[in-house]
C-alpha cells in the first residue's frame, strides 16, 4: 500500500525541464527565433500546414509553455528559446578558461562566460575551440601537406555538447566549466549520471 501511494504521489511530479516559472511570461521567449529556427526543425512542413496552431499552442505542444490558464514558460522553454536564460537559471552558462600551464593557479591566457540560448552557447563554444586549437603542419614527411590539430574539433564538440545538454539545474547555480591547460582539457558539469 505504501509503495502504491508513493507511485501515485510521484506520478504527478514533472521532470525539472517541464517545471513552469510562475514569475515568467510568454514575453520572456524569443517567439521570432522560435518560429524561424526551432519550429521548422522540429515539425514537418506538411504537419505545419495541416494544423493552424497559434504561437502559444505550438509552445504548449512542444512543452515550452505550461498549459492554460497559466501559460508560464518552462525551464525547457527558457533554455531553448529564452531571451535571457540566466535571469531564471543563473547557472545556464559555460565558463571557459585557458590556462598558461598545468594548474588552476597558473596565469590565465583567455577566459569567457558563454551564455544565451542553448544553440547560441554551443555555436559560440565551437568558435572558441576553433580559436584555441593549435594545428601542426607537416610538409616534409609526405608529398602533401598534413595538418594535425592538438585536439580534434569533433571530439571537443561532442564532449562539450554532452556537458551542456546533460547538466543539472535543480540543485546548483554552478556553470559548466571548461578548463583548458597546456597538457589537457577538463570539462565539468553540475549533476551526475542519470539515476
Amino acid at each position: 500500500e505504501e509503495r502504491v501511494l508513493n507511485e501515485k504521489r510521484r506520478a504527478k511530479d514533472l521532470p525539472f525541464d517541464l517545471h513552469p516559472f510562475t514569475t515568467a511570461t510568454m514575453e520572456e521567449l524569443d517567439i521570432d527565433w522560435f518560429n524561424r529556427q526551432y519550429v521548422p526543425a522540429a515539425i514537418s512542413a506538411e504537419e505545419l500546414e495541416a494544423n493552424n496552431r497559434t504561437d502559444s499552442q505550438r509552445l504548449v505542444s512542444l512543452r515550452f509553455l505550461s498549459p492554460e490558464p497559466e501559460h508560464n514558460p518552462t525551464a525547457l522553454g527558457i533554455l531553448v528559446s529564452g531571451k535571457d536564460p540566466r535571469a531564471y537559471l543563473p547557472g545556464a552558462y559555460v565558463q571557459f578558461v585557458r590556462f598558461d600551464g598545468l594548474d588552476l593557479s597558473d596565469p590565465i591566457k583567455d577566459q569567457k562566460e558563454i551564455s544565451g540560448k542553448v544553440t547560441d552557447v554551443l555555436d559560440e563554444l565551437e568558435e572558441v575551440f576553433k580559436a584555441h586549437i593549435a594545428i601542426a603542419t607537416d610538409v616534409r614527411s609526405h608529398s602533401t601537406e598534413i595538418q594535425r590539430p592538438d585536439y580534434p574539433l569533433v571530439a571537443l564538440q561532442q564532449l562539450s555538447r554532452n556537458a551542456v545538454l546533460h547538466r543539472s539545474y535543480e540543485s546548483t547555480h554552478a556553470p559548466v566549466r571548461l578548463s583548458w591547460f597546456s597538457d589537457r582539457i577538463e570539462i565539468q558539469n553540475p549533476g551526475g549520471p542519470f539515476g
